[in-house]
């Protein structure tokens, strides 16, 4: 189980992700690569999830972003996404 302060670090650290691509100004993914993206990410693949949630940041779409990069760091990912220096 999660603790409360563990879940608090990790939407920290999504909010701070979130902010740190959009003043990035990343190049925009195409829909196949989003969709192929998705595909591999709904099977778990972690680092497909963080490559997802910048393609949707990149898209403009935070608040997808915003969920993928929440559901790796629970399923145990420790890698940032491009860009985030902590």
């Amino acid at each position: 189980m999660i603790s409360n302060a563990h879940t608090l670090s990790i939407r920290f650290v999504v909010l701070i992700t979130s902010v740190s691509l959009v003043l990035a100004g990343k190049t925009t993914a195409n829909a196949a690569d989003i969709a192929a993206l998705q595909e591999r990410a709904q099977r778990g693949d972690v680092d497909a999830q963080i490559d997802l949630a910048e393609a949707f940041m990149d898209s403009g779409n935070a608040a997808d972003a915003q969920n993928w990069m929440l559901r790796a760091a629970e399923e145990g990912s420790r890698v940032l996404p491009r860009g985030v220096v902590c």
